[in-house]
């Protein structure tokens, strides 16, 4: 399905859809992907690979890469330029925001936050309720069990702090698209 027209339940106004799904991916019928307004933006499809499963309430946004066997949970946001790699999964009430990379086999428990620009490397994991600040790195395999502040380097079972990160050039990644006004 290149673009389809749906009616957004949340503004009651009929948009274009740019999504790429496969035929057989595991998509629900309420699930709602964003699409860039007409302000000069290029628009950003979204792909999500035919083995993803991505429940009915889960909101995506443009220029998304959802890999592998990914699962997202109900009433996940997921804003715009994020990346979730193979075997992650996303559980219910999460906020991911613009820029985050997500590594593979990566587990976020309900309700947890991934702040712009993070990077949550392979097989970490997150306690219910975590959030993740603006920049921060996650080292591999490292557990999550409090709040992680913005630009530090986090490792280990606990996760603990290792360093500040030098480069904080988040909003420079790409800096002729600006991000959507949130609702």
């Amino acid at each position: 399905i290149p673009a389809i027209l749906q009616r957004d339940e949340i503004t009651h106004r009929h948009r274009r859809m740019d999504c790429m799904v496969p035929d057989n991916a595991a998509i629900h019928r309420r699930r709602v992907v964003r699409q860039a307004r007409a302000d000069g933006f290029e628009v950003f499809h979204t792909h999500i690979d035919h083995t993803a499963i991505v429940a009915d309430t889960a909101l995506i946004g443009r220029g998304c890469f959802i890999d592998t066997m990914v699962g997202v949970g109900g009433a996940v946001q997921i804003d715009d330029f994020v990346t979730l790699c193979w075997s992650s999964s996303i559980g219910h009430h999460c906020v991911v925001e613009d820029f985050v990379t997500v590594g593979p086999n990566v587990v976020i428990a309900s309700s947890g936050h991934l702040c712009e620009g993070c990077y949550i490397g392979a097989g970490s994991s997150a306690r219910p309720g975590i959030r993740v600040g603006e920049g921060a790195i996650v080292g591999a395999g490292s557990v999550l069990v409090k709040d992680v502040e913005p630009y530090p380097v986090v490792a280990g079972t606990p996760a603990s702090f290792l360093r500040e990160v030098k480069y904080k050039q988040v909003p420079e990644l790409m800096p002729d698209v600006k991000p959507l006004a949130k609702p």
